[in-house]
């Protein structure tokens, strides 16, 4: 048989699906005995590898799974969290000496500190505690009530004039 076999039919053979005719070849042609003997080899390593593997200590896979997780920490990029934290911490501390303006308490002199007497009569304070209670706007908002007053005669001509 000059034509080898194809992957499928390898592959069969392999798994235990064998053909008669699959097997005829197999018996006549050393290329294809050399492919499978190699391949045989190339299965029988791996599985005798993954056994070997499979017996190792706790500690190795340990070992193995901190080398996994240190190869993906180096892919993945940090976040400078700390350093953004310790910057806005500054600023706020910063900011807050920045905008803080103390200014000097100014030295009060003995004489400054005693008000001076005030000679009034009590009739006088009395008629000024009344005057003032009889006000019914503070004496700050007179020249407003003022001009509501005069903004009132104004509308109240012009709505008779019309």
């Amino acid at each position: 048989m000059s034509v080898h076999l194809s992957d499928e039919q390898f592959t069969r053979y392999l798994s235990g699906e064998e053909d008669l005719s699959v097997q005829v070849h197999f018996d006549q042609c050393a290329q294809c005995q050399a492919e499978v003997t190699r391949v045989v080899g190339i299965v029988s390593a791996s599985r005798a590898h993954a056994e070997r593997s499979g017996d190792r200590h706790a500690n190795f896979w340990a070992r193995q799974r901190n080398e996994v997780r240190d190869a993906l920490a180096i892919r993945r990029p940090r976040r400078p969290t700390w350093a953004i934290a310790f910057t806005m911490a500054a600023l706020v501390i910063l900011s807050a000496f920045l905008f803080h303006t103390p200014e000097p308490r100014p030295q009060l002199d003995q004489a400054q500190v005693q008000s001076p007497a005030i000679n009034i009569s009590d009739e006088a304070l009395l008629s000024a505690v009344n005057s003032t209670l009889e006000q019914g706007v503070p004496l700050a908002l007179v020249p407003v009530q003022r001009l509501a007053y005069e903004r009132q005669a104004a509308e109240r001509n012009r709505t008779g004039q019309n």
